[in-house]
C-alpha cells in the first residue's frame, strides 16, 4: 500500500550502480508522519532538486526486498520547500539525535535491529582517506545518468574517525553525496573536503546521520556530517515538543508503520 510522506532531507548518499546498470542514491529523511525512514531509490538526474534541508512530499511503499524497517520504495518526489534558518537546523538535529544511555548508539541500534541513528560526535572529530582499487563501471547501460561517477570508482573511500559519548571510538565509510562529489571537484588536493566540513576543528560540532547497509546490517555509514560553529547559546531539549507524536520519534517503531502502511480493511455494519 502506498502512502504519502511530508519530510524533511537531512542525507543523501553518493550514487552506486545497480546490477541492472541504473545509477541510483537513497536519503535518510525525518518524516512529519513516521520519523526518521530511508528513501531509495532516487535518480541523479531526475531528482536533481532534492537536496540536504529539502521538504519533500512523496508517496512511497513498503518493500519485500528490503529488511531494514525504516526503508521505503519511492514512487513519486515533489521539493515543496527548504529550511534554510540555522536554528532551525539545529532544532531539527538535536530532535533526532539518539539517546541511548550508557549504550553507544552503534550497538544500541543493533540490539534494537534498527538502520538509522543520528548522533552527536564527542570530542574531536578524525578523517582519512583509505586507497581502494578502483572497479570499471560500464557507464553505457545506463541512459539517464550514464556520465556519473560511482563511489567504486574513486581511489579513495573517505572515513571518519569519532568517539561517541559513551567514549566508543569508530572509523565509518563516509558515504555522503557532498563529501564524494567534493573529492571529484578537488582531485588533485582531496584532503581538502575535509577541511571544507570543518573536521578536526575544536570551534565545531559534528551531526552524524548513520545507516546501515541492506545487505550488511551490522555494518554502519555516514549518509551524511552536519556540522555548525558551537555558540554559548544551549539548546534544552526537555522543552521540545512534537504535536501528536509519540515519545520514541523520530525513531520509527514497528506498530506506527505498520499502521501507516496497513492495507483498508472491511467494516462489518452493526445494528444497535
Amino acid at each position: 500500500m502506498a502512502i504519502t510522506m511530508n519530510a524533511t532531507v537531512i542525507a543523501k548518499g553518493a550514487p552506486n550502480r545497480c546490477r541492472d546498470g541504473r545509477t541510483v542514491m537513497c536519503a535518510i529523511v525525518v518524516s512529519d508522519e513516521i520519523g526518521l525512514a530511508r528513501l531509495y531509490p532516487l535518480h541523479v538526474s531526475s531528482d536533481e532538486k532534492i537536496h540536504v534541508w529539502s521538504r519533500v512530499e512523496c508517496k512511497v511503499e513498503k518493500t519485500s526486498r528490503d529488511p531494514r524497517l525504516e526503508s521505503f520504495r519511492v514512487l513519486t518526489t515533489n521539493v515543496t520547500g527548504c529550511i534554510t534558518d540555522r536554528a532551525a537546523k539545529q532544532r531539527l538535529l538535536e530532535s533526532c539525535v539518539l539517546r541511548s544511555g550508557n549504550v553507544d548508539p552503534i550497538k544500541y541500534q543493533n540490539d534494537n535491529k534498527r538502520s538509522i541513528s543520528v548522533v552527536k560526535a564527542s570530542g574531536h572529530v578524525g578523517a582519512e582517506l583509505y586507497p581502494r582499487e578502483t572497479k570499471q563501471v560500464d557507464h553505457s547501460i545506463d541512459a539517464e545518468d550514464a556520465w556519473v561517477m560511482c563511489q567504486s570508482e574513486f581511489p579513495f573511500k573517505p572515513k571518519l574517525i569519532w568517539k561517541s559519548i559513551q567514549g566508543s571510538e569508530h572509523r565509518t565509510h563516509v558515504c555522503s553525496h557532498e563529501i564524494y562529489e567534493g573529492i571529484r571537484r578537488n582531485s588533485s588536493t582531496p584532503f581538502r573536503v575535509f577541511e571544507n566540513m570543518h573536521i578536526g576543528d575544536p570551534d565545531y560540532q559534528h551531526w552524524l546521520v548513520l545507516g546501515t547497509m541492506k545487505d550488511h546490517m551490522s555494518n554502519w555509514v555516514c549518509a551524511h556530517i552536519h556540522r555548525q560553529k558551537k555558540t554559548a547559546l544551549i539548546t534544552n531539549t526537555n522543552f521540545l515538543t512534537f504535536d501528536g507524536k509519540n515519545e520514541s520519534w523520530p525513531y520509527s517503531q514497528q506498530e506506527a508503520i505498520n499502521a501507516k502502511t496497513v492495507d483498508p480493511q472491511h467494516t462489518f455494519n452493526f445494528t444497535t
